[in-house]
């Protein structure tokens, strides 16, 4: 038995000699293929880490499968439709109480407030929840009673972050901090600190504060109102509780609740399972981050495109450098090396070299790990898990034994002196599969290449579009405070700056263009159908500050002491809403008696270029905003902004004195800002992230493509020497035989040109179909892919055509 071991070792250390000894001798191939495979697993083992992120949010809850968010939809007919995953304050209740199924529901409800420690303070987003909330969700408590978190009232939990930074590294369990309410500071106690939500968790938040004090912001009528929303409302089903079951359970529950106000099924509640948040735009994004499917799919298959251009390129050449060996296989048989120890030679090295690509592989992944977080604004880490072992074994097994198939299973068939006369090397369909592979490679590469460019086009286009105002050089500074309270703050404020030239005008309004939205308001016209439009309140320098162009009318004006008690401004989508065509001369239709349209403006985004303008009105106060408002929805704070254009030639300068002026107009906020056009632009975070991953992707693309075609180029040339030097010796010049092998791989570029584009456009098309607004495509993201397509091969083809033609004939005329 030892006998056999030891042989079997010398056969092993035999095998694995003969192996390194031939990479040894094809240094420059094997180099190519390493380098090749390995940047390609690289690159597709960071993209998916960034995919397993995205698909596994909230699964750390252990409770997860039985999570669910509450949505209500309110279906009135035609556009009286009010779909939110907020909540009424009181749904939760009603849910434990009619629904036995229901284990527990709890609520997540922010506001903003300013949080003071001694001399530190800042503004902060609190969130307000039901004592179960961490019954129900997993979030490891890292100080504190987990039985006593929440047993007072001006009780306050903190994540480790929040903590931090109110106390350093003190501890914060028992210790005090400040909270605005209504002008009023109160005092909490820290009760525990909570680690951070994990990255991949729809709920993230830095302070907790229990429910028991939603009487500070909400009377009785809005605690039992129906009707309004807040709070996001989470429901923890029992366990074998069935959802189609407790949806079953909904209408008559709710019929029986708001029966004697709505029609049966206007008012709907349903359940959204926790999974299905992060990845479903399809419904009303609440205090979640959400991305689309698209984008993790398009991801998806851009790692798995890059792995098939690495391991094509793998297979190309590991085939390619094996029919340049068919006479080595002759030798090989003639002092008698059987079939079965060939076909074990030859896959034991495509084996080892796709060890150690994916070896090489991992650890660039894992070196370049920190730059693709910043990249993707993520923090992810390359642990070893099931998933990431499944795939290095599946990457391993499908290239390295494709790669050592045809020398292992077709050339060690082949007889000796088939071998010695070449027959191997040249047969044609060996050639077929060569160009076949070349082309797939290529295709794939432009398909890419053309995405980028269009995507970036979009993007760019997204950017440089006209908004209808000007939204450079101007500063966002958020408030916690109610709409009057911050029109005073922005009078102190004007005050204090009026004698700066670089400060050019300021303007105080309930909603900027760098929030999730304005309010929207419904309502019953006059002809009895329902109309909508969005709403804002500001103040007078509104319309100057923001650059916004007035097509009719007038703006705001201090000496009109009217305005502030009718005065209204519509953009013209509102008009065309309407059918008006004299705005100035007309009334909104219905309920709304207690204004005068005295201005229309041009059209503006104050949404995101996904959606169309819409109609829109701006009031000096909310009563003349909200007046006649049946209904409505507003996805944002109710704390106003303050907005100021500065001169931007010298930014830091006026900035500082920006926030001086604010210590004495604020002196109980924090001095917070935001350049609104760095706002606008985070509205495209995803398409900007999926553009500049899809970027890199491309150029890797490419670059794995070029080094593989440089290696295949070699080859040929190689094979063919004998022939490049009879051309030299009838007359043939460089650029001649350049030409040659240039024309034979443009064919192939071409051909995966024509391939790869119709599955580019459809795709693209598909994908810009997401914005209302949107770039033409047009041929030159296609044609600029195949230029560089072509641009690398000649590049990697040419140099060694040309160091062939430069050689000397009879060296490669000189028989063997």
């Amino acid at each position: 038995m030892g006998g056999v071991t030891h042989l079997s070792y010398a056969v092993l250390r035999h095998y694995l000699r003969t192996t390194l000894r031939v990479l040894g001798r094809q240094a420059s191939f094997s180099v190519i293929n390493l380098v090749g495979l390995s940047v390609g697993i690289a690159a597709a083992f960071l993209l998916l880490l960034f995919v397993r992120n995205e698909v596994t949010f909230d699964r750390a809850h252990e409770k997860a499968d039985r999570i669910y968010r509450a949505w209500l939809l309110e279906d009135y007919g035609e556009d009286q439709i009010h779909f939110n995953t907020t909540t009424p304050v009181r749904l939760a209740g009603d849910l434990e109480a009619g629904i036995p199924e229901v284990e527990a529901a709890v609520r997540f409800d922010p506001f903003n407030t300013t949080v003071r420690r001694d001399e530190v303070s800042h503004n902060e987003s609190i969130y307000m929840v039901d004592v179960d909330f961490l019954d129900v969700f997993d979030f490891a408590l890292v100080s504190g009673s987990r039985t006593s978190l929440f047993t007072d009232p001006d009780n306050i939990i903190l994540t480790e972050t929040s903590a931090t930074r109110y106390f350093a590294q003190e501890t914060a369990v028992g210790e005090t901090l400040t909270l605005e309410f209504n002008g009023q500071p109160r005092t909490f106690t820290v009760s525990g600190v909570l680690a951070d939500p994990p990255e991949n968790s729809s709920l993230q938040f830095e302070l907790l504060v229990p429910y028991t004090i939603e009487e500070w912001f909400y009377s009785d009528r809005l605690r039992q109102a129906f009707f309004n929303v807040s709070p996001e409302t989470y429901v923890l089903l029992r366990e074998g509780a069935q959802l189609a079951e407790v949806e079953a359970k909904m209408p008559a529950l709710f019929d029986g609740l708001v029966g004697d106000r709505v029609e049966p099924g206007q008012y709907q509640v349903g359940l959204q399972p926790l999974l299905d948040i992060h990845t479903n735009p399809s419904m009303p994004q609440g205090f979640s981050t959400v991305i689309s499917p698209v984008y993790v799919r398009i991801l998806t298959a851009l790692a798995v495109l890059i792995l098939a251009i690495a391991s094509i390129n793998f297979v190309t050449l590991s085939i390619s450098r094996s029919l340049a060996r068919a006479k080595e296989i002759g030798v090989r048989k003639v002092i008698g090396a059987g079939r079965s120890q060939l076909v074990a030679q030859y896959w034991g090295e495509a084996l080892l070299l796709t060890a150690v690509s994916l070896a090489l592989g991992l650890i660039l992944a894992r070196l370049a790990l920190p730059a693709f977080n910043s990249l993707a604004q993520r923090e992810l880490s390359l642990a070893i898990t099931p998933g990431i072992v499944a795939l290095v074994v599946g990457v391993f097994a499908a290239v390295g034994l494709l790669a050592g198939m045809y020398p292992a299973l077709v050339l060690s068939r082949f007889s000796p002196i088939e071998a010695f006369r070449g027959k191997v090397a040249g047969s044609a369909g060996r050639s077929t599969v060569r160009k076949a592979l070349v082309v797939a490679q290529f295709a794939l590469s432009i398909l890419m290449v053309a995405s980028t460019l269009a995507i970036g086009n979009q993007l760019d286009f997204l950017q440089e579009k006209d908004l209808g105002f000007d939204r450079e050089s101007v500063v966002s500074i958020p408030t916690v405070a109610t709409t009057a309270e911050g029109k005073e703050i922005a009078d102190r404020l004007r005050f204090r700056l009026s004698g700066r030239s670089d400060v050019i005008s300021l303007t105080a309004a309930a909603m900027l263009f760098d929030q999730n939205g304005w309010g929207r308001i419904g309502y019953t016209a006059a002809d009895g159908t329902y109309k909508r439009h969005f709403a804002n309140v500001v103040d007078h320098d509104f319309v100057r500050t923001m650059g916004l162009r007035l097509a009719q009318g007038r703006d705001f004006a201090r000496d009109q002491p009217g305005d502030a008690e009718r005065a209204i401004i519509v953009n013209q989508a509102f008009a065309a809403a309407h059918g008006w065509t004299t705005p100035l001369t007309e009334q909104i239709p219905g309920q709304f008696d207690q204004h005068e349209i005295i201005g229309v403006v041009e059209d503006f985004h104050f949404q995101s270029l996904h959606t169309e303008i819409q109609p829109a009105m701006f009031a000096l106060e909310s009563n003349v905003a909200f007046s006649g408002a049946q209904d409505f929805d507003y996805g944002g704070s109710f704390a106003p902004d303050i907005a100021i254009r500065i001169a931007g030639t010298n930014v830091p300068e006026t900035l500082a004195a920006v926030e001086s002026a604010w210590t004495e107009a604020a002196p109980e906020m924090p001095f917070t800002y935001r350049f609104v056009d760095d706002a606008i632009a985070a509205q495209y975070r995803q398409e900007a992230r999926l553009a500049r991953m899809i970027n890199i992707g491309a150029l890797l693309s490419i670059f794995i493509a070029g080094l593989g075609l440089f290696g295949l180029a070699s080859l040929a040339v190689a094979r063919r020497s004998k022939e490049i030097g009879l051309r030299k010796v009838l007359g043939a010049s460089v650029p001649g035989i350049v030409r040659l092998f240039t024309a034979e791989f443009s064919t192939l570029v071409i051909v995966a040109f024509f391939l790869a584009t119709p599955a580019a456009w459809y795709g693209l098309s598909w994908w810009v179909e997401g914005f209302a607004y949107r770039a033409p495509i047009g041929p030159a993201p296609f044609v600029a892919a195949l230029l560089a397509a072509l641009a690398v091969m000649a590049l990697a083809v040419s140099a060694q055509a040309v160091r062939a033609g430069v050689a000397n004939p009879v060296d490669a005329l000189r028989d063997e």
